[in-house]
């Protein structure tokens, strides 16, 4: 619905910001909500409030905001590189869920474009060499 009908929800963006008493589940439907009415004007501020998603002790809600991520980076291509430079500091976060998924986002990112992030890609080999 949020899809087809974008126009109707977008005034309401606020209100499908995730809270910490929301379910789980409830998280991730808001989320995809926010997914979906992502755009380049409301993009920065989205991603904003992602970033303090990332910070919770809920681990599937913050698995589900990372692909999020990447589902934005995907559809919103001016804001590729900054989730990608995003994603890779999470490469650095003590959390091995966190890594593991932002490892998969990463990498559906970088086939999308491989030779415009030769960079990322030397920096995610030498990391694979520090994994035990």
């Amino acid at each position: 619905m949020s899809i087809k009908r974008r126009g109707m929800f977008e005034p309401y963006l606020k209100s499908f910001y995730i809270r910490s008493t929301d379910p789980t589940q409830i998280k991730i439907l808001k989320l995809e909500v926010l997914t979906n009415l992502a755009n380049e004007t409301n993009i920065s501020t989205i991603l904003r409030e992602f970033q303090t998603y990332i910070r919770s002790m809920d681990k599937d809600f913050v698995a589900a905001t990372i692909q999020a991520i990447g589902r934005c980076a995907t559809n919103i291509g001016k804001v590729r590189d900054t989730c990608l430079n995003g994603l890779v500091q999470l490469l650095s976060n003590r959390d091995e869920l966190v890594v593991a998924e932002s490892v998969v986002v990463i990498k559906k990112l970088l086939q999308m474009q491989p030779a415009q992030h030769s960079e990322i890609i030397k920096h995610m080999a030498k990391l694979t060499d520090n994994i035990q």
